[in-house]
């Protein structure tokens, strides 16, 4: 909306102010059409005065002029005030959109025409007059120039069409009768009164623009009244100085659900509190009193008010009403019914706090409910516990019966856990496969039981379109407050316990102990470690194990062998790191790190001598592990055929065709590819069927479980040998330590043995000695151990 408290730029121009223009902007026809009004209004004031101002003229000459030419002068002036005059009874009613286009012109051409007839007195009929004639005209004509001003200013143009000849006649005068320095005074004047009029018409104009947009304006406020009156969901209401209603609208009723008769006195508070006892309502009474006992103006206030019985929810706004003499006369205000704004706000404030897919709360509603057991138990007796609960086998059901009964799955396992926590309890959903639940109060004994009955309860069956689906939980707690003052440190720990019943095999609960803090913080350190072992790489080494023939003792190959020399660690044993450094997605870089250093180191060895390399799993997640091959044997100048790469059968517990595809890539490279700990993935045989493996190297549990007699052992051993020889594949057994594991490995038809009976460890430079002939030879030392 226009601001009325000035013309806008366009109008503000002096051609727009004179009337030469007229700027295309709204009511701006109104506005000239105000001009013309204002000037049409003063017209017979001025028609009277000009035609006694003639009649004085012609008294004034009447002596020393003719009186054919006076009275053709005084005739044509009548007449153009008369018609003036009428012209403007007939115009002025007209005028109310603007005037008619050529208006600006007729009335400039009028406006002349009457400056030229006055222009006549002075500049002939003073002519060879009196002093005190012509004193009398230039007095006659500068008072009806000051009049003109005065009445004709609302349209300019129509005044200098006037002032301008008027002017001249009067200098003409003045130079007739010699008063040469006199001759610009009355063309000074004109500019003078012109320039007055240009200002008196810009405020009439500035005016009436002024008047034009505030009647908009109002005309735009009474209509949204009426909608407001008659369409609006909003209502005014108002009570006196005791707060209580009057003048009740029937809308105010309506949405009261009563008759206005009803409410007509009725004390506000009675009205707003009605049955309501919720803690937000009272809250919200209170400060309504609070504000209307103070007096002062409020905005906003919900209330929950019963109408017919069912719970509502208004919106009150009201500012305080005085009478003349400064007395407290109540307050005034509207008010609304927001129940549906309500209603959408809890509904978007419980999807922000519970998960859409079970209706239990998720990790900031749980966490929220955790923080304030804690602070409560900080203060009580009672204790409370989180239990963390993850499923185990969730991700096969997915993978394998798609997500869609993945989720129904989570509601049935969401139903099991309702039904098992008490009242005061609270279980919720984390994320993904991950529940928790919090028990408060807790005595001795209920963590063990609610843990106990929530496996069992887990471990049942669920059956799911004719899928009988068996999964499991393992779960972590940690008691409040002796496990954790804070909820950020009681749900670490319980997540430390998590990991450790994971580790322990799953389907177990485990609480909370100091040791796995311990342990965690360890296993951090060692990672910092790790990371700036890796950053500086002076801290790792590698050492080579002989591998050795059964029957000859001659050296087959070196396996790989890495470890680390910490500063302040010492020694770190390849059990420890090696586990953290694939957890923390640093294997590839250390297994890297070990293929291209081992190869450079194979490549002073005998062709014959092949080297050997275990392989991190993350390696055969990687698509261009080929290529970090090739380039570590181009690099080093060796043969492919001469690199082994060890791969665990833990890696094949679940079928990974990324892993088969970077397996066969790297084959086709004409590496060979080794089956390491062979039996501990409880797999079928069928990894050595599909003859991807040049070697299968038996573990040694197996090698020590055979010579100890142990059936299980034996029949492992003894159906890998089978096969591989049947397949043509070499044999290997880890962990050969004496002369006993040797002979039962030999009976047992092995073809090779590595372990300390066979060699120890040993750096790069002594593995090159030894196969280079310059230690004693490796084939008859063993052929001398094993005679002795």
């Amino acid at each position: 909306m226009i601001d009325p408290s000035e013309i806008p730029p366009a109008g503000k121009t002096w051609r727009a102010t004179v009337g030469l223009v007229d700027p295309d902007l709204p009511n701006w026809r109104r506005v000239r059409g105000a001009q013309y009004r204002e000037l049409m209004r003063a017209l017979p004031l001025t028609a009277s005065t000009f035609m006694v101002a003639a009649v004085l003229i012609a008294l004034l000459f009447a002596t020393s002029i003719p009186a054919w030419q006076l009275g053709l002068w005084l005739t044509c002036s009548v007449a153009l005030m008369l018609s003036a005059l009428l012209l403007s009874r007939h115009a002025q009613p007209a005028m109310i959109q603007g005037p008619r286009p050529g208006a600006l012109f007729r009335s400039g051409t009028h406006s002349a025409l009457v400056g030229l007839l006055w222009s006549l007195p002075p500049a002939l009929f003073a002519v060879g007059s009196t002093p005190e004639q012509q004193l009398a005209a230039s007095v006659i004509c500068c008072g009806l120039m000051a009049l003109s001003a005065m009445t004709a200013s609302p349209v300019p143009f129509v005044l200098i069409c006037y002032l301008v000849p008027a002017a001249l006649g009067l200098s003409i005068m003045m130079l007739e009768i010699g008063a040469i320095t006199l001759a610009p005074l009355p063309i000074v004047y004109a500019i003078l009164l012109s320039a007055g009029g240009v200002g008196a018409g810009r405020a009439l104009i500035a005016r009436h623009w002024t008047d034009h947009v505030l009647a908009e304006q109002t005309e735009v406020v009474r209509l949204l009244l009426r909608e407001f009156e008659e369409a609006g969901a909003d209502w005014l209401w108002q009570v006196d100085s005791a707060k209580r209603l009057s003048a009740v609208s029937a809308r105010f009723a309506r949405a009261a659900g009563r008759a206005p008769g009803e409410l007509e006195g009725l004390p506000l508070l009675d009205l707003l509190s009605g049955d309501t006892a919720s803690g937000d309502a009272a809250d919200a009474l209170r400060r309504l009193i609070d504000q209307m006992n103070g007096r002062e103006r409020f905005n906003d206030l919900v209330f929950e008010v019963l109408v017919d019985g069912v719970p509502r929810w208004w919106s009150l706004s009201a500012a305080p009403r005085f009478t003349p003499d400064g007395s407290f006369d109540g307050y005034r205000g509207v008010g609304s019914d927001v129940t549906e704004q309500r209603r959408s706000a809890e509904k978007i404030d419980r999807l922000a706090r519970f998960d859409a897919l079970t209706g239990l709360p998720n990790r900031r509603e749980f966490i929220d409910k955790l923080r304030t057991a804690v602070g409560q138990a900080l203060g009580d007796r009672y204790h409370c516990a989180l239990l963390l609960i993850d499923l185990d086998k969730f991700k096969p059901v997915n993978d394998t019966l798609g997500h869609p009964i993945g989720d129904r799955l989570l509601k049935m396992v969401a139903d099991r856990l309702r039904g098992l926590i008490g009242h005061d309890d609270v279980c919720g959903r984390l994320g993904g496969d991950e529940f928790a639940v919090m028990l408060t109060r807790v005595g001795p004994g209920m963590i063990e039981a609610a843990g106990g009955a929530i496996i069992a309860a887990l471990g049942t069956p669920f059956e799911i379109d004719g899928n009988i689906i068996r999964i499991g939980a393992s779960i972590g707690s940690a008691l409040a407050p002796r496990d954790g003052r804070s909820v950020e440190t009681l749900v670490r720990n319980a997540d430390l316990a998590l990991y450790r019943a994971k580790d322990d095999g799953r389907g177990t609960l485990r609480r909370y102990d100091p040791s796995l803090l311990v342990q965690a913080e360890r296993r951090r350190a060692m990672e910092t470690a790790l990371r700036e072992a890796i950053d500086s790489g002076d801290q790792f080494r590698l050492v080579y194990q002989p591998v050795v023939a059964v029957d000859t003792g001659a050296i087959q190959s070196f396996e790989t062998l890495i470890r680390w020399n910490h500063p302040t660690l010492g020694d770190v044993s390849p059990v420890d790191f090696l586990q953290i450094a694939e957890e923390a997605r640093l294997a590839g870089r250390i297994g890297e790190w070990v293929l291209r250093t081992a190869c450079l180191a194979a490549r002073d060895w005998p062709d014959h001598i092949r080297l050997s390399v275990n392989l991190a799993l993350s390696q055969l997640h990687d698509r261009q592990f080929a290529a970090t091959v090739l380039s570590a044997l181009s690099h080093a100048g060796i043969q492919p055929h001469r690199l082994e790469l060890e791969v665990s059968e833990t890696f094949f517990l679940k079928d990974d065709p990324l892993m088969v595809a970077v397996l066969d890539s790297v084959q086709a490279l004409g590496v060979r590819v080794v089956l390491d700990d062979f039996g501990i993935g409880y797999t079928s045989l069928g990894h050595i069927r599909f003859g991807r493996y040049s070697a299968v190297k038996i573990d040694t549990s197996f090698v020590r479980g055979a010579a100890d007699g142990n059936r299980e052992s034996l029949a492992i051993v003894r159906a890998g040998v089978a096969m591989a020889d049947a397949l043509g594949v070499a044999t290997v057994a880890e962990g050969a330590e004496s002369e006993a594991d040797v002979a039962s490995m030999r009976g047992l038809g092995l073809n090779r043995i590595q372990g300390h009976f066979a060699g120890s460890p040993m750096t790069p430079e002594a593995a090159a000695a030894l196969v280079c002939g310059d230690m004693p030879d490796a084939a008859a030392s063993f052929r001398d151990a094993r005679a002795g």
